[in-house]
């Protein structure tokens, strides 16, 4: 257990307290993962017309002509269904000592809710904390010693877990894979190391402006209704339970529709006879279907400019719908995309923008072509001064390939790349395999995989014309910007091009933005009028404001837990701003956190510390959320108070939510009751670490006509449970109570 910060025990208290990628070029069975403005017509820059010094030299190295390319030839492969429905695959090569297994799974991000973004890697991540039977370090210290790597993670439509050594350990790897699929244990002590992880990319993501324009690029692409265009959150993560990792697992790893391959130093009869017992725990099940349909068209121009000051260069990634996994020109597309902007140096992109231009060190454009949808992007840098001009070049350049299509050397140099190097993609046998197990997942058949290189040989540049006029669309761009806005919007204004602008810390999710608006924006008479409606109906419920007003003091005493750590729970307040709470472990003894006015503190182990000055008023806000007092303090006068109709009970219809804010707060408090009686049943805030938090509040009792919850249920990490067992009103308190260690 960590010492308990005080971030942790500032929520304690009470609540008082796809970088995408098209197929990649040389495998194409790989795959990784506002509001709109109104379109503007940029006029495109003129090309480049600089004199080639290197024209009509005879002197210089020829590259060599391209070579008949042949399919790939592959060796023995064995297929098997298992009576679970799990589909094998096993690739035999006896030449080194070695071998390897994936199993893959038709699961990912795109099977996840929308309230729990990063429910598929959380619950990947989590397979290898522990097993029935086994502990995470026990597994770790197993396979360790016997030189064996073991893993999982998951990506936009597939899961994988892998395992691989020395030939002498198969049996070793099969035991471990089957423990991961059929019994996980999630165990909650391991949560937040993962939960850690997840949300320390999300920060990140605001230091990275390249992975920020791109995120905001599948935003704009995909919206908040598709699973592409959720981003990854901290509310989202902090929304994600034992209980959900449990049951994502049960319903989504089946072994009906997942694949089995093995590959290397092994008896094919023999493996395929242990497979059946191996896997004999694991039953098949129905999974949800996916609803996914193609991207709609896009119409014109929406240009988000983000704005990030500290920059002195601007960030782009700009794109459209691009194409499916099966689509029928999907060769074409690859081969007119590597002459476009996929072929590093040899493109266009690079010899315009860079080379000639000297806009940037480096362009590049990707198709992202997943099974029932894809998208079409373009990533870029350039100096804040050349921010247009920029935009203007990556325009003229997708025009360009359109109406000057891929020449015979342009294609001939795709070909040489993509179809001559392919078969260095396959050194090992386990590369062959990955390939031709993704190639059945995604229902392409092995031909897929071995006639690639005959297929990108045999094309010509009218079909990458052809392509290039089908896929490419100049006029109908999302554009992201991510730069510093008072240098680059009037360089925008001066083109004319209509733009929205946001701040680097702004939501990514375009409705989080439009519901952030609206909760900041002037309150309408109705909505004052249904507010003041609904708080009356509350306070009703409580016990009622005269009864409340007259509670100048409470102590509160019961039982806290926190994640595994359980523990007697003593507090005392007197708001709006004294406050004090005792939680005693055995494991960690009393801790103490207080504010006593202008002071605050905490107090753990023998030892006591002063907290900043920056944390007071925060400390103040945990008092003035007190559950049993929040009704009358939002009943003060002068505060805004507005319904809040865009959370998850605006759908359920048996709760109903009002915003309120506090005095010099900037951020509502968001209070959720049930619509039958109008008892406070959540309370919704913004803790000290800038993090969404909750408390859920159950077990309402009347003491001396008040309505006060005994159960306080707080979503922090690790989760809190609040007991309480006695309550006292108007308990006689001085400021020494407070302050006393």
């Amino acid at each position: 257990m960590r010492a308990l910060t005080p971030t942790l025990t500032i929520v304690l208290l009470f609540a008082i307290t796809k970088t995408p990628a098209f197929a990649h070029p040389e495998d194409p069975t790989r795959n990784s993962h506002g509001m709109m403005a109104k379109a503007a017509t940029v006029k495109a820059a003129p090309a480049e017309t600089t004199k080639d010094p290197w024209a009509g030299r005879k002197d210089l190295i020829q590259p060599p002509k391209l070579k008949p390319v042949k399919a790939l030839k592959l060796p023995a492969i064995k297929r098997a269904k298992l009576a679970n429905g799990l589909d094998v695959l096993l690739l035999a090569e006896r030449d080194l000592p070695l071998v390897s297994m994936q199993l893959l799974l038709p699961v990912g991000s795109i099977d996840e809710p929308a309230r729990k973004i990063g429910l598929s890697p959380f619950v990947s991540s989590m397979l290898r904390q522990g097993v029935k039977g086994q502990t995470a370090d026990e597994m770790s210290m197993e396979v360790d010693a016997a030189g064996v790597s073991l893993s999982a993670g998951s990506g936009y439509e597939l899961s994988r877990i892998s395992c691989g050594g020395r030939s002498q350990y198969l049996d070793l790897c099969l035991q471990k894979v089957s423990a991961l699929v059929t019994s996980p244990t999630f165990p909650a002590g391991e949560m937040q190391e993962v939960q850690d992880d997840l949300k320390g990319s999300v920060k990140q993501l605001r230091d990275k402006p390249s992975s920020l324009a791109q995120a905001h690029l599948s935003n704009m692409l995909y919206g908040d209704d598709r699973p592409a265009g959720r981003p990854l959150t901290l509310e989202s993560i902090a929304n994600i339970k034992r209980e959900d990792l449990v049951a994502f697992h049960r319903v989504f790893y089946r072994p009906n529709g997942a694949l089995l391959v093995i590959s290397g130093d092994f008896d094919t009869e023999a493996v395929a006879a242990k497979l059946e017992a191996s896997f004999k725990d694991w039953q098949k099940g129905q999974r949800p279907p996916r609803n996914i349909k193609a991207l709609a068209p896009r119409k014109g121009l929406s240009v988000l400019l983000v704005d990030k000051p500290s920059l002195s260069q601007s960030f782009f990634a700009l794109g459209h719908e691009g194409i499916h996994r099966k689509a029928s020109n999907l060769d074409a597309v690859q081969a007119m995309n590597y002459v476009l902007g996929g072929g590093g140096f040899s493109s266009r992109m690079m010899q315009v923008i860079r080379s000639k231009g000297g806009k940037t060190y480096g362009v590049s454009s990707s198709f992202d072509a997943n099974t029932l949808d894809g998208d079409f992007s373009v990533s870029t840098f350039t100096r804040t001064e050349e921010t247009v001009n920029m935009l203007n070049l990556i325009r003229a350049e997708l025009r360009r390939i359109a109406t000057e299509p891929p020449t015979g050397s342009e294609l001939d140099q795709a070909k040489g790349k993509i179809a001559g190097g392919y078969v260095l993609r396959f050194q090992t046998g386990s590369q062959l395999a990955g390939a031709l197990a993704r190639a059945q997942m995604y229902e392409l058949g092995d031909k897929y995989v071995t006639n690639y290189p005959l297929r990108i040989n045999a094309l010509k540049t009218d079909q990458l014309g052809e392509a290039a006029k089908s896929v490419i669309h100049p006029d109908d761009l999302a554009i992201v910007i991510v730069g510093n806005a008072a240098k680059v919007a009037p360089l925008l204004k001066a083109a004319k091009i209509d733009f929205e602008q946001i701040a680097y810390t702004d939501p990514i999710s375009a409705a989080e933005r439009v519901a952030k608006l609206k909760a900041e924006g002037p309150i309408t008479p109705a909505e004052k009028k249904a507010a003041a409606k609904l708080l009356k109906r509350a306070l009703k419920a409580a016990g009622g404001l005269k009864r409340l007003k007259k509670v100048k003091t409470i102590r509160l005493s019961g039982r806290a837990s926190m994640g595994n750590i359980k523990g007697s729970y003593d507090s005392i307040s007197r708001p709006p701003a004294h406050f004090r709470v005792e939680i005693t472990t055995k494991e960690m003894g009393k801790m103490v956190q207080a504010i006593a006015g202008e002071e605050a503190f905490i107090a753990m182990m023998g030892k006591k510390r002063k907290l900043p000055a920056a944390l007071l008023d925060r400390m103040k806000l945990l008092v003035w959320r007190d559950p049993i007092l929040v009704l009358s303090h939002a009943a003060q006068k002068g505060l805004r108070l507005r319904p809040n109709t865009d959370g998850p009970w605006a759908k359920d219809k048996a709760r109903v939510a009002l915003d309120v804010w506090p005095a010099k707060s900037k951020t509502p408090v968001t209070l959720v009751f049930n619509k039958k009686k109008y008892q406070l049943v959540e309370i919704h805030f913004i803790d000290a670490t800038g993090a969404k938090r909750s408390s859920t509040l159950t077990q309402h009792k009347k003491v001396k006509g008040l309505l006060v919850p005994h159960h306080i249920a707080i979503n922090s990490e690790p989760p809190q449970i609040i007991e309480i067992s006695g309550v006292k009103l108007n308990p006689k308190l001085s400021d020494a109570d407070f302050i006393a260690e």
